[in-house]
């Protein structure tokens, strides 16, 4: 019988330095990663952490596949989500500030 493959979601690894703590993840059947979950997850994390430093919030939602479509054909060239939210929301402000 062919052994099963052990796999862990990026979202539940955890960096533990201390050896102490290594051991009690350990007994409590944490498996140790040998390699990293991808090349770039090291830069992924590092850009994460200096957003939450600047003080930025993750925002995550789910859509309706028809706002999303109308929301994606609204972005300008080369304008991630986060800009298009962005301007959509300084827009309405100036709209309000006219009435």
């Amino acid at each position: 019988m062919k052994k099963g493959t052990k796999l862990a979601h990026p979202s539940q690894c955890r960096e533990v330095i201390s050896p102490a703590d290594l051991d009690r993840y350990l007994a409590q059947g944490w498996c140790e990663l040998k390699k990293p979950v991808s090349r770039l997850a090291a830069r992924q994390r590092q850009f994460r952490r200096q957003r939450k430093e600047l003080g930025f919030k993750r925002v995550t939602a789910y859509l309706p596949l028809e706002l999303f479509d109308e929301l994606t054909a609204m972005k300008l060239p080369g304008e991630t989500m986060a800009d298009l939210l962005l301007r959509l929301i300084n827009k309405n402000h100036m709209l309000d500030a006219h009435n």
